[in-house]
């Protein structure tokens, strides 16, 4: 069964550790407006608005992906730091 946003608000999603799916659904009123945000601490760190847009590191993606910040794509990525300027 899918988790709903009701099931993981303020808690800890637990039954995850299985070799079945685990959909998180946003929008459960079909308004337009759900976003599936993921928190660790203080703040967002992954943001997937109802439009598809997806934000790492910040709030308001505008693109289809919005990293703020440096980003390791393709051989860099986890044994080069990514250059300072993106």
């Amino acid at each position: 069964a899918p988790i709903t946003a009701a099931m993981v608000s303020s808690t800890t999603a637990t039954g995850l550790g299985n070799n079945a799916n685990a959909d998180i659904l946003a929008d459960a009123d079909q308004n337009g407006s759900g976003a599936i945000r993921l928190q660790i601490g203080v703040g967002n760190k992954l943001v997937i608005l109802n439009s598809g847009r997806t934000g790492i590191g910040t709030d308001t993606p505008l693109s289809r992906l919005d990293v703020f910040g440096n980003a390791a794509i393709g051989s860099y990525a986890g044994s080069a730091a990514a250059p300072a300027n993106g």
